[in-house]
């Protein structure tokens, strides 16, 4: 989110500490360094970066079901989101027979159905696109956002509080 400008080396150093600090001043959490939890990354940091982030992923997302067939804006973040996860599709706004495969290979490798003779087989339905929007959001922040190489490709969301010196 640019409040961290030092070398990714997984340590909460002095750099974390300040960079947690002015995210927390910015949305609200803490005024002043002085104040109890001052760059701790303690429950009510890690929800409001949370939420942040799933916001960001979001918007990145269809925001409505699609099937074969399909065109514009909405297939197109389909098809970003399939590129992210590693899925062979081009951008191309048509939701085509590669989009379709994609979708389908997708619904497989997270156990949404069996076969293909299944009826949600290559459509963006509830499931898959519940699915879809966890897998991207547990994904790295916004590509585009980041360095590349600066963090994992695949990043689960911190699930523990986290001080200076961890």
């Amino acid at each position: 989110l640019g409040y961290y400008k030092d070398e990714v080396n997984a340590k909460y150093g002095d750099a974390t500490r300040d960079a947690v600090f002015k995210f927390q001043k910015a949305y609200g959490i803490l005024d002043n360094e002085e104040e109890l939890g001052a760059g701790h990354f303690g429950p009510t940091t890690r929800f409001k970066l949370e939420a942040i982030l799933e916001k960001r992923g979001k918007e990145k997302l269809p925001s409505k079901k699609l099937k074969k067939g399909t065109s514009g804006e909405d297939v197109e973040k389909l098809q970003m989101a399939l590129q992210r996860l590693g899925y062979k599709v081009e951008l191309t706004g048509e939701f085509d027979q590669a989009t379709y495969e994609a979708v389908f290979r997708f619904q497989l490798d997270n156990d949404l159905l069996e076969s293909e003779d299944d009826d949600a087989a290559g459509y963006l339905g509830s499931s898959t696109l519940a699915s879809l929007t966890y897998a991207v959001i547990n994904q790295t922040i916004v590509k585009e956002e980041v360095k590349k190489d600066a963090i994992p490709n695949s990043v689960v969301l911190v699930t523990s509080d986290l001080k200076a010196g961890d």
